[in-house]
C-alpha cells in the first residue's frame, strides 16, 4: 500500500513539473504579459470601432417570402427588413446599384435564398448562415464585393 501511495505522489509531483516548466495553466510571464494582452485588446476594439465608423448602413428591401422546403409537410412564412454595410466611400454606388439598377435581380436573389433556407439556417439567432449566403449572392448580382456585412432587422418566422 505504501508503494502505491509513494508512485501516486511521485506522478503528482512530475506533473506540477511539468506544468511549471511548460507554463501550462498559469501565466508564464507575470503582469507583463496581462499588460501587453489588454493593450492589445484594446487597440482591436479600437480597430473595430473604427472600421464600424467607416461603414455606411443602407436599406435594400423589407422582404416576405414562404419557404416550403425548410420543413416537411409544413409551410414557414418569413419576413425580415434587410440592410447592408458597405464602405461609407461606397454608399451612394452602392445604392444605386442595389436599389435602381440591379433592384430586381437583387431580390430575386435575396427571395432565393430566403426560400431554400434550412429550419437550423432560420432558427440559427446570429442568422450567420443565412447572412452570408445573402452577402454573397448580392455581391455575386452587383459583380462587386460592396458589402461588407449584411443585417437583418425585424426578423419573424412563422410555421404553418
Amino acid at each position: 500500500m505504501l508503494k502505491v501511495m509513494i508512485n501516486v505522489a511521485l506522478a503528482m509531483v512530475g506533473e506540477a513539473a511539468l506544468f511549471f516548466f511548460l507554463g501550462i495553466g498559469s501565466n508564464a510571464s507575470g503582469p507583463e504579459l496581462s499588460a501587453a494582452e489588454s493593450q492589445a485588446g484594446k487597440e482591436d476594439e479600437e480597430r473595430r470601432d473604427d472600421e464600424q465608423d467607416a461603414l455606411a448602413e443602407v436599406e435594400i428591401h423589407t422582404f416576405n417570402v414562404t419557404n416550403n422546403t425548410a420543413a416537411a409537410d409544413s409551410i414557414i412564412h418569413i419576413s425580415f427588413k434587410l440592410y447592408a454595410l458597405v464602405a461609407a466611400d461606397q454608399k451612394s454606388a452602392f445604392d444605386r446599384a442595389a436599389n435602381e439598377e440591379n433592384k430586381a435581380r437583387v431580390r430575386e436573389a435575396v427571395e432565393r435564398i430566403a426560400r431554400g433556407a434550412t429550419v437550423e439556417d432560420l432558427n440559427d439567432p446570429a442568422a450567420g448562415t443565412l447572412k452570408r449566403l445573402l452577402r454573397e449572392e448580392i455581391n455575386k448580382v452587383l459583380k462587386q464585393s460592396y458589402i461588407v456585412e449584411v443585417v437583418l432587422s425585424d426578423f419573424k418566422t412563422m410555421q404553418q
